[in-house]
């Protein structure tokens, strides 16, 4: 009994002891492998890389400009009356020539009329003074006859040409007062022609603000016209400190949305003589083709105006920008050579206008470093960049879409 008890113990105790180092090893194990962990892979972000490139580009001012017809009046009424007709409607085309309205010349005519009689009286009284004139003329011719003859006395001599001399007066004055009737005609015909009135160019009618009957007094603005050419006048003011680079026959861009894309070429036709004492700007006039019709007078336009010459400068795509309240900065990609790996850093940048698609960048790259564009917005300093050799259709819709998001404390400009 005691040697069977005896073996049992020690059994017991082997079995203890291997368990017992069995727990341990393996909790050295354990220990050994929380204190040496093995490396996690790293997977890093996809964006897109592009080198920074150098453009030629000429900066230019923002400016407004107002556009103008070429010509332009206020329909104006010389003389009062009475609204007889209208002959064009709001926003009608009118060429050169056409009636635009007559007033009532009811009196007028009636003047005309006792005009041209009081002419054909004085027309009769001048022929009769020409026969007086006559008669006075043959009188005295006699009485010179009769002279030669001692038929007649010195005194009967002079009393006819006394005669004569006062019938030619009464005859000049006779064919006077007939030019005078003649003049007072015409006067009134001046008159009746100023109740009518006539486009005095091929131009748009503004809106019609008068009706038949009504009265209007002298001076009386009743339509506004404006000139229908194939250009049209687009006035701006430029700062006095760039107004030197101006001048005639300098192409400038128009631009807005009713230029398209693309915008319009103005041609700058006058500088004018002086500049404005409270602004100091000086005033400019270009011309800019409207055939279409687009540009209606009193339009806002927008005009960029060089202002330097061009210059070589940095550019960048507008996607590879991120805009913080705490400034623009992009990520450039800086290469890991001994492990072949391209890596994010955050670089502050001053950047200027945007050309196209790409944005000058006036401070902080130099040509030939390389930045991060597209996907960008996922980038954070040193991370490892992957750039992607296919992305899908969904992928760059998607990353469109965060692209145009806000993150974080960014802001647009």
């Amino acid at each position: 009994m005691k040697s069977s008890t005896l073996t049992a113990g020690i059994a017991i105790f082997v079995i203890l002891g291997v368990v017992g180092g069995g727990l341990a090893l393996f909790k050295m194990r354990q220990i050994s492998a929380a204190n040496n962990p093995a490396a996690m892979p790293e997977y890093g972000e996809a964006a897109h890389i592009a080198d920074v490139k150098e453009i030629i580009w000429q900066p230019t001012s923002s400016l407004v400009g107002t556009a103008f017809s070429l010509r332009s009046v206020a329909m104006a009424n010389e003389v009062a009356g009475i609204v007889k007709e209208v002959k064009f409607q709001s926003g009608s085309i009118v060429n050169k020539g056409d009636v635009l309205l007559t007033l009532d010349d009811s009196t007028e005519q009636a003047n005309l009329s006792a005009a041209n009689a009081a002419v054909r009286v004085a027309e009769a009284n001048a022929n009769v003074g020409k026969t007086r004139l006559s008669l006075a003329e043959l009188e005295l011719k006699r009485t010179d006859e009769a002279n030669a003859l001692n038929a007649s006395s010195p005194v009967e001599i002079d009393r006819r040409r006394s005669a004569v001399e006062s019938a030619k007066a009464d005859a000049d004055r006779l064919l006077a007062e007939v030019d005078q009737a003649k003049a007072r005609v015409e006067q009134v015909k001046v008159l009746v022609e100023k109740h009518i009135i006539h486009a005095p160019f091929r131009g748009h009618a503004g809106i019609r603000t008068l009706h038949e009957g009504q009265y209007l007094a002298e001076g009386t603005t009743f339509v506004a016209l404006e000139e229908i050419t194939d250009r049209i006048f687009l006035d701006f003011a430029i700062p006095q400190e760039h107004l030197a680079r101006v001048h005639i026959g300098l192409v400038v861009k128009a631009t807005g949305p009713i230029f398209g894309a693309d915008g319009a070429d103005l041609e700058v036709v006058a500088v004018d003589a002086r500049v404005s004492n409270d602004t100091r700007n000086g005033r400019v006039r270009g011309m800019v083709d409207n055939r279409e019709g687009r540009i209606l007078p009193g339009m806002f336009v927008q005009i960029r105006v060089p202002v330097d010459e061009p210059n070589s400068y940095i550019a960048v795509p507008a996607t590879a920008i991120r805009r913080a309240t705490y400034g623009d900065h992009v990520w450039v990609v800086v290469q890991d050579v001994a492990k072949g790996q391209n890596r994010a850093t955050q670089r502050p940048v001053k950047l200027g206008p945007s050309v196209g698609e790409d944005v000058i960048v006036l401070e902080g790259l130099k040509a030939g470093e390389r930045i991060a564009t597209t996907g960008s917005f996922k980038l954070r300093e040193g991370v490892l960049i992957k750039e992607p050799t296919a992305v899908s259709n969904a992928a760059v819709a998607e990353t469109a879409t965060q692209e145009s998001k806000p993150k974080g404390n960014d802001v647009d400009h």
